[in-house]
């Protein structure tokens, strides 16, 4: 029983982003880059500080580091030569949006899982 009302606990989390349809534009821009951050942190955090460790314990050798900083790496440039956008034009006012690239990028990511 205690599994199921854990569970239950949890999905009801996912529920918390109802409540921001509730909120003004203005109230939800000043804080959308802290929650984004947070939940990249807190991914960040997860993987870093407990599947790492586990993984080289498992594994028996640093493979797993080496393969993280070269992941950093790698997406890192991936995303500067993707979303290079540099101009010092004042009249260029056309935004750059990476919707199309996010979709295709999340669609790959929903069928691998």
């Amino acid at each position: 029983m205690s599994v199921i009302l854990a569970t239950t606990i949890i999905s009801s989390g996912s529920f918390v982003g109802v409540l921001t349809l509730s909120l003004s534009q203005k109230f939800l821009s000043k804080i959308l880059m802290s929650l984004v951050s947070l939940s990249a942190g807190t991914m960040l955090a997860a993987a870093l500080l407990h599947l790492l460790p586990e993984s080289v314990s498992t594994l028996g050798s640093t493979l797993p580091f080496e393969l993280t900083l070269l992941s950093f790496i790698g997406f890192f440039m991936l995303e500067r030569f993707l979303h290079w956008r540099h101009c010092h034009d004042k009249d260029h006012l056309t935004k750059h949006t990476m919707g199309t690239m996010n979709l295709v990028a999340d669609a790959i990511h929903n069928f691998l899982d």
